[in-house]
């Protein structure tokens, strides 16, 4: 579920976008207390922003690190939770972790598109991240933080993959069938694994689904339910299609042309600076790896962009005809 990025490093991701207007937030009312955020409830959190502003990105420091895996297997994907420090009129971006083979050590960053102006101080964003292992014993790790866990990682089963047709629990990845992982929960009966698929987000379900917990089963992963209806409305920029938040704007080289706010920039596309300090483009900024892109862009690094636009990751970038 993570992506790995050099620069920032994710995200990750999931506090207000800021770009005004009138839609609801998706989950519905913005969480004012100090308890954490779910990153839908806040994804189209309306704010009184200046006229102009903008985003760039930056690092949040991490509060709190906890493992979703008290232990793990090789091939099977673990996950992790960090806790961050924000600003409320901060976009999340894609979570990204960076793994040592030679030391065994998972190290996670806390980045988000920070805005131009700040907006005051928001309750904790929680992201998780996800990421597969060797077998060996593993620290986990926040950067710039003294916050590390230990988790050990054992071999994988020296068997075939089962595809998807396996009956009981899963212990590989492969185990599970296309899209899905196996994942690890917590029930009445104690920790037990099953294939699943991961998200945060519900955009990252894919439209067939929503993102949701369960008490006594597993965190994070994508149920059968419609993504949006009555009850349910889609992010701002997106449209109900079939029970699926499909995109309503549209990205290309005319869309995303430089700018200096987000006033230059046709909704829910964002100006966001360079890192470099040279310039700022209007992008549609990435809170997931989910698909949260219009045609043929997906969310990734700004490298992966062949367009070449992207100057900044976690944007939706061109693949290509």
């Amino acid at each position: 579920m993570a992506t790995m990025y050099s620069r920032r490093w994710f995200f990750i991701a999931l506090v207000a976008a800021c770009s005004g207007g009138d839609a609801a937030p998706v989950d519905g009312p913005t969480d004012t207390s100090t308890a954490p955020i779910d990153g839908d409830d806040c994804i189209d959190c309306d704010r009184d922003l200046p006229a102009c502003t903008g985003l760039g990105s930056g690092l949040r420091p991490i509060t709190a690190l906890r493992l979703l895996d008290a232990t793990g297997t090789a091939g099977r994907t673990l996950r992790a939770q960090i806790t961050l420090a924000v600003d409320r009129c901060d976009r999340p971006a894609i979570p990204s972790v960076a793994i040592d083979l030679a030391t065994h050590t998972v190290t996670i960053r806390g980045s988000t598109f920070v805005a131009a102006m700040p907006c005051g101080a928001a309750p904790p964003l929680v992201r998780t991240v996800g990421f597969t292992l060797e077998a060996g014993t593993w620290t986990v790790a926040a950067a710039g933080t003294a916050l590390a866990e230990r988790l050990v990682v054992g071999p994988a089963p020296a068997r075939p993959c089962l595809g998807g047709a396996g009956t009981g629990p899963c212990a590989l990845d492969c185990d599970c069938a296309a899209g899905e992982q196996c994942l690890g929960g917590t029930g009445l009966a104690g920790p037990f694994t099953a294939c699943a698929r991961s998200c945060e987000l519900d955009r990252d379900c894919g439209g067939v689904g929503r993102c949701v917990s369960a008490d006594d089963g597993l965190d994070l992963t994508c149920d059968q339910r419609p993504e949006c209806d009555a009850t349910q409305a889609c992010p701002d920029g997106y449209a109900c299609a079939a029970g699926a938040c499909t995109p309503s704007f549209t990205l290309s080289s005319t869309t995303r042309h430089a700018c200096s706010c987000d006033a230059d920039c046709g909704a829910p596309l964002r100006c966001i600076a360079d890192d470099g300090g040279g310039g700022a483009r209007c992008e549609l900024p990435c809170p997931t790896t989910g698909g949260w892109c219009q045609g043929a862009h997906v969310c990734g690094p700004a490298t992966a962009d062949l367009s070449g636009l992207a100057h900044v990751d976690s944007v939706c970038g061109f693949l290509g005809d």
